[in-house]
Formats: C-alpha cells, sequence, structure tokens
C-alpha cells in the first residue's frame, strides 16, 4: 500500500493502479475485509484523479460497503466525500450535495476535525460552482476556523483560495487581492513551491479578469519555468488557458485558439 501510495506520488498512476490491484487480488483470498476497503477507496481515487470515473464509481461503491459493515465512520464518510467529488465531475451538483451532507452527519459522531474540513471544502466547491455564494463563504468561515484551530495549513491555504475565487467571480478585486495576498504570505511561510506557484496562477486569473495585461508575459514565464523544472505536468493546461486568454486579450486570436486546441 505505501508502495503505490509512494507511485501515485511520483505522478506513476498506471504503476500504482498494478499495485493497488495486486493488493485487492491479495486481500480478497485472505478476507481482510478492513483493509480491503482501505484498498478500494485509494484505487478509487487514483481513478478518480485519471478521469475514469465509472470505474472510480465501481470501487468507491465497494469500499462504501465493507466501510458501513464495518461500522468505519471515518472511513464511510472520506468515501461519500469522493463520491460527491465524482457527482461534482459530472455535474450532478444536487447528489454531490446530498452526498456532503450526509458525510457531515456520518462524522458528527465522532470529534475528527480534520475530516470535517475535507468535507467542507468539497461542500464549498460544490456550492460556488452553483452560485450559491452566501451558504459557501458561511461554510468557508467554519473552514477556516478549523484550519486555524488545529493548525493545519493546507486547509487554510484551501479556505483562502475559495475565499479569493468567490470575490474574483464576484468581481470584487480589493477582496481578492486581499485573500490572493494572504494565500501568498501563507505559501511561502510554509516554503511550499507547489502553492507560491498556484498564487501566480491565481495572480494571472485576477490581472485577465481585469484586462491587466504589462505583467502577465513575465508571470507566465515564471509558472513555465516551475511546471518543466519539477514535471508539475497537472498544471500544464491550465497554464496554457491563461496564456490564450492573454493572447486573444492582445489581438492574437488564432494563436490563442491554437494554444487551446493544444490544451485540449
Amino acid at each position: 500500500y505505501e508502495y503505490a501510495t509512494l507511485l501515485r506520488s511520483m505522478n506513476k498512476p498506471q504503476a500504482a493502479l498494478k499495485v493497488f490491484d495486486s493488493i485487492i487480488d491479495t486481500t480478497e483470498k485472505q478476507e481482510y475485509s478492513y483493509s480491503l476497503g482501505k484498498i478500494f477507496a485509494a484505487k478509487a481515487s487514483l481513478l478518480q484523479q485519471q478521469g475514469d470515473i465509472k470505474n472510480a464509481g465501481l470501487n468507491a461503491e465497494q469500499a462504501l460497503r465493507i466501510f458501513q459493515l464495518n461500522k468505519d465512520t471515518v472511513g464511510t464518510a472520506r468515501i461519500l466525500t469522493l463520491l460527491a467529488r465524482m457527482a461534482n465531475h459530472q455535474a450532478n451538483y444536487h447528489l454531490a450535495e446530498e452526498r456532503l451532507h450526509q458525510a457531515l452527519e456520518t462524522l458528527s459522531e465522532v470529534d475528527y476535525a480534520l475530516g470535517e474540513g475535507a468535507i467542507l471544502n468539497e461542500l464549498i466547491y460544490t456550492l460556488m460552482v452553483q452560485g450559491k455564494h452566501e451558504s459557501a463563504w458561511t461554510y468557508n468561515n467554519r473552514l477556516l476556523k478549523i484550519a486555524i484551530q488545529i493548525k493545519y495549513k493546507a486547509m487554510h491555504l484551501s479556505a483562502l483560495r475559495a475565499f479569493f475565487d468567490m470575490s474574483r467571480v464576484q468581481y470584487r478585486w480589493q477582496e481578492a487581492s486581499h485573500y490572493l495576498k494572504e494565500y501568498q504570505k501563507l505559501a511561502i511561510q510554509t516554503e511550499d513551491k507547489r502553492r507560491q506557484t498556484k498564487a501566480h496562477l491565481m495572480q494571472l486569473d485576477l490581472w485577465l479578469d481585469q484586462g491587466i495585461t504589462n505583467a502577465l508575459s513575465d508571470k507566465i514565464d515564471l509558472v513555465q519555468s516551475h511546471i518543466d523544472d519539477s514535471n508539475e505536468f497537472r498544471m500544464q493546461p491550465t497554464l496554457s488557458i491563461k496564456k490564450a486568454r492573454f493572447q486573444w486579450l492582445t489581438g492574437l486570436f488564432e494563436t490563442a485558439i491554437e494554444t487551446l486546441e493544444i490544451a485540449k
């Protein structure tokens, strides 16, 4: 399991999936149902990241059944959250909300702030994409409070990102700039290079939304250097979309379309 997790973190998903499958074969023969639930959940999460929602869903349902049979409250809440994420990817927001509220209710039986924060993070996104910003803002305040209480920087950064995104979508530029600065400051404090780069991407969005183009080229080059140096290839389409927006704003319409085709 640890080896598969390591392969996953090294961006070797196919190799990790093969290891998960070999563990499932061994575990099924030995009937360690609790361990099997953990493996199905990990495999489902990886498949979902790869865009294989159908097989991810099948593995997630297997994990959910095992967790429920074992009365594993935390495992059940986690897999409900994963199922909600899949529903979000299929734009089934009503189902996603339903799953997430089930997860929160399940987790209310135990004192597990980190798990509650993970569910809230997904719920906030689900509400945001539907334009339910008032509810999302309330839940995000709750998420930020948990993050500060348990001193979990990643959760803190996630809450700041949500505040930034909501402010930006509503054209509240001053608020968006404030939350971006807070995000950048925390990413630097924690020496998190990946999130520092994400802050650059956020800055690009903010400038593009306002039609500010004078510093965009240098910022795009900075992010591209990070992608090239760290093999952070999943960021490439995101950067390319922003680059296309920049090209469009500066009148390079055909080039912008070509950039989007490559990103696609």
